[in-house]
């Protein structure tokens, strides 16, 4: 008579031995990584600044010169149509930009005079005028900035570029997110939807360590036991459980990768006071 026998009973009784799989996942490459891309790619990394509630384009890279001829005036009859719960537009005046203009570098591109500093870069930076979308209600805007789509339930960016391009090191995460700690739109603007968990973004914490309990708790031999077992009892049964178990080997690895990279102590302190002591200037110095 023959026995059905399912996955786990039969690297048991053959031996192969999921805990040497285990370890050997942890010490092999990235099976994330994908194939070439269409066009070469020049870009490594990406740092996606958003600034959820920062100033408006009109005061920074997109001049408004008819607004601010307008400025103080009733809205046009051509606004009224426009429903928010804010406030009643008919009654509203319009509101021009306090900020000059100017003609920056060989390109001529304008910005803001509040960017005096940035103005010096202006061959540097690529500036988009042509994005447009329709919700000017915070939540629906924050995800069509961060996914595309102006309802949850739809990767974020971060995830898309890990899964279509994976990530070289296999130490850290492919896609790291650093928040102020008050997201409107919570953790599905960096979240993964229907690609594979592993894809999320790891949130750094804003204040105090980066990573909580990234300190080991036990001996490096003991952790990489415990994972083994993990995997024998585990592997095959769910994406999501696979995903975990991965984000679990993933912190082992980062227990001695992490902790140097997120130091800034070790930059010189002269970039230090380049970037400022606020929170936000720490992060960026982190991301670089």
């Amino acid at each position: 008579m023959i026995h059905a026998m399912n996955r786990r009973e039969m690297l048991k009784r053959s031996g192969l031995g999921c805990g040497m799989l285990a370890l050997h996942g942890l010490m092999a490459e990235s099976a994330s990584a994908a194939s070439q891309p269409h066009f070469p790619a020049t870009a490594k990394n990406v740092i996606w600044l958003f600034m959820h509630g920062g100033p408006s384009q009109m005061d920074t890279f997109d001049p408004k010169p008819l607004l601010k001829e307008l400025h103080g005036q009733q809205a046009p009859a051509s606004f009224h149509d426009i429903q928010t719960s804010f406030t009643d537009v008919k009654k509203q005046k319009l509101l021009g930009s306090e900020f000059g203009f100017s003609k920056c570098g060989a390109s001529g591109m304008e910005i803001s005079d509040g960017f005096r500093h940035m103005q010096n870069h202006a061959d540097d930076i690529a500036v988009l005028r042509s994005l447009h979308h329709e919700d000017f209600n915070h939540n629906p805007a924050l995800w069509v900035m961060n996914s595309g789509h102006n309802r949850a339930g739809r990767p974020s960016m971060g995830s898309w570029l890990s899964y279509g391009l994976g990530h070289e090191a296999n130490n850290l995460p492919g896609f790291v997110v650093m928040t102020d700690g008050a997201m409107k739109a919570g953790g599905g603007i960096w979240g993964n939807a229907f690609l594979p968990a592993s894809h999320q973004g790891t949130k750094l914490n804003a204040s105090g360590p980066p990573i909580p309990n990234l300190k080991p708790s036990m001996a490096s031999e003991e952790q990489l036991k415990m994972l083994r077992y993990m995997k024998q009892l585990d592997a095959g049964t769910s994406p999501e459980l696979e995903a975990r178990i991965k984000s679990y080997e993933l912190a082992f690895q980062m227990q001695t990768s992490a902790p140097e990279a997120l130091d800034i102590n070790n930059e010189s302190k002269a970039t230090r006071e380049l970037y400022g002591d606020n929170q936000f200037s720490k992060q960026c110095l982190m991301a670089r």
